[in-house]
């Protein structure tokens, strides 16, 4: 065109063929999408003007059509990759590569070149946004990249549509930190665990993971608490310990085994958002950050786990969460729900009171039914009294000026006997009597059980109004 060694040979256009060749180079079709046959020859004019002829010969290679109006981008990706790439590949990437600005472009590059064969494929196949996110800038960036190209190489049950709709859903949510979170999901749940939870999970139900928070203020915990249990929900979706059939429905009424995450986000969230509320960290870790040890219940730690380990830990915490949110003073309230409490209780100090008012004889009358010596052993083996005392640790206590007013257990399990229990209740009753409560009036505890079948069956077992058994709590919304 512009200098006479290269003539724009129309030919061949018609509405009906959609081609337009450049001779005398090898042919090249241009597949001419969108684009009249006007606004073609114009595309086609541009890049013959622009390049000179070594280089229109250079996509001589190129049988596969290319949209007109990426021409240049088709020459540069051509000449600044120095990987081979397939036809498709090629014809996939390049309308991507033409949007990418110069820093995209050379990440691009430089990711085609480290990529293996699956790798690029997903690239070419993935839409421009895809891409876009994936070329970003950053080490959260990097590594949130790794872990989409991981789950591309892996043998996996996910599609690449699947991969990138994950990746465009999480995109697409408009505020930057649950975005960020969505993308934390993604490169900390590995393999398929934080695809299928995003790809599954409603907006709701991703709109409440995403979003709550876990102040860990004061604490030795880390500040990213609440997106290291993100990370654990989804892993233990995908793992199918939310499943119905065990025990997520007799806890939430709800439609999904996605929602059930969304209820366990909703109660952290309520929690946290409750200033009578003490602990919430220490319930959701399995190393507490004061020092204590934690609870055999936990949450943020389940992601680190075999995907073949238990369910226990989560369905610990999840009822405890549940039974905290119901169990929870208003935020007005003069009392505080205590989490994962571990008081300072040296139960050795229960000999001296035992001594003077038959202590050990009160609390076995209680638990056991009788204030017998071997009842009154077994107390004294529940508190560790051979061995310097054992540790007081309690799910949950509400208490007022330092006085405990409830004890709150939590049971979630498939089967829950009075023999489950009695250990703990003695601890109890011991640390009423040596914080002052010597005659036990103000003992009052209740447990929460998976059933009301379980529930009724405790309720039998124990003696006295001290002791209530319920199934979970129904939250008002």
């Amino acid at each position: 065109m512009a200098d006479g060694s290269v003539t724009l040979d129309a030919a061949r256009w018609s509405p009906s063929s959609h081609f337009i060749s450049i001779r005398p180079s090898t042919l090249l079709d241009l597949l001419l999408a969108d684009a009249d046959a006007e606004q073609a020859a114009d595309n086609v004019e541009e890049f013959v003007r622009n390049n000179d002829q070594a280089e229109i010969e250079s996509l001589s290679e190129f049988s596969t059509a290319v949209s007109s109006e990426n021409l240049q981008a088709a020459l540069e990706l051509n000449d600044n990759v120095d990987v081979e790439l397939t036809e498709q590949q090629r014809a996939g990437l390049v309308p991507t590569y033409a949007t990418l600005d110069d820093q995209q472009r050379e990440r691009l590059e430089t990711l085609l070149e480290q990529s293996t064969a699956d790798e690029i494929d997903f690239l070419a196949e993935a839409d421009t946004e895809t891409v876009q996110v994936l070329v970003s800038d950053g080490d959260r960036a990097a590594a949130y990249r790794e872990a989409v190209l991981q789950a591309v190489d892996t043998e996996s049950t996910l599609s690449v549509d699947e991969i990138d709709d994950a990746v465009r859903k999480i995109q697409n949510i408009d505020d930057a930190t649950k975005r960020a979170r969505g993308q934390y999901i993604i490169t900390e749940a590995g393999g398929e665990g934080g695809f299928k939870f995003i790809a599954d999970a409603d907006a709701t139900t991703l709109e409440k993971v995403l979003s709550f928070d876990v102040d860990t203020s004061g604490t030795e915990l880390p500040n990213n608490l609440g997106d290291q249990v993100s990370v654990s929900l989804a892993k233990e979706y995908s793992r199918g310990h939310f499943s119905f059939n065990s025990w997520a429905d007799n806890v939430y009424d709800v439609g999904s085994e996605t929602a059930v995450a969304r209820e366990i986000a909703e109660d952290i969230e309520a929690l946290n958002n409750n200033e009578a509320v003490e602990g919430l960290g220490r319930l959701l870790t399995k190393e507490a950050g004061d020092g204590s040890s934690g609870g055999g219940s936990y949450l943020a730690e389940v992601r680190s786990l075999s995907p073949s380990a238990s369910d226990a830990p989560l369905k610990g915490a999840a009822l405890e969460l549940r039974v905290a949110r119901a169990e929870a003073p208003s935020p007005d309230s003069d009392d505080v729900l205590r989490l994962d409490y571990e008081p300072d209780t040296d139960f050795t100090d229960i000999r001296e009171l035992n001594d003077t008012d038959d202590a050990l004889g009160k609390i076995a009358e209680k638990v056991y039914g009788t204030r017998d010596e071997i009842d009154k052993q077994t107390v004294a083996d529940d508190l560790g009294l051979q061995s310097g005392g054992t540790d007081a640790e309690f799910d949950a206590v509400r208490d007022s000026d330092g006085d405990l007013k409830l004890y709150v257990e939590s049971k979630n399990r498939a089967t829950v006997t009075k023999a489950d229990l009695n250990d703990q209740m003695s601890r109890y009753l011991a640390h009423q009597i040596i914080n002052g409560d010597t005659d036990l009036s103000d003992a009052k505890v209740t447990v929460y059980t998976r059933t009301q079948e379980q529930a009724e069956e405790l309720n039998d077992a124990f003696s006295g109004d001290w002791f209530t058994a319920r199934a979970p709590p129904d939250i008002d919304e």
